[in-house]
């Protein structure tokens, strides 16, 4: 992928007030804050691009989409698809441009 030029590097900071408030859905929901920040680099990535997210991270894919319809509705815009959900049809999705798609966001 890289020496086919098809990987982009971004430069992305930590969002601090983004972790906070995932901090305090996690203590507010009873999970363990250490999970759910795990994988924040994510959101904060598709914020630093394109807002969007492919991964195979189902568990915290249904924890962020709760915290997006309750305490943090900024992560809502967010769209996420799992590249091995054939439902999902990710691969016809990317093809076509990853346009934003209701049903593929967070809030939805």
């Amino acid at each position: 992928m890289g020496r086919k030029g098809k990987i982009v590097y971004a430069n992305i900071d930590a969002d601090r007030e983004l972790r906070s408030k995932m901090e305090t859905y996690a203590e507010n929901s009873g999970l363990s804050v250490k999970e759910i920040l795990k994988d924040l680099h994510l959101l904060e990535a598709a914020f630093g691009t394109d807002e969007v997210i492919v991964s195979y991270e189902n568990y915290i894919r249904k924890h962020y989409a709760n915290a997006a319809r309750g305490e943090v509705p900024e992560i809502a815009r967010v769209s996420w698809v799992s590249p091995c959900n054939e439902a999902e049809e990710p691969l016809t999705w990317l093809k076509s441009g990853a346009r934003a798609e209701e049903h593929r966001r967070l809030g939805s």
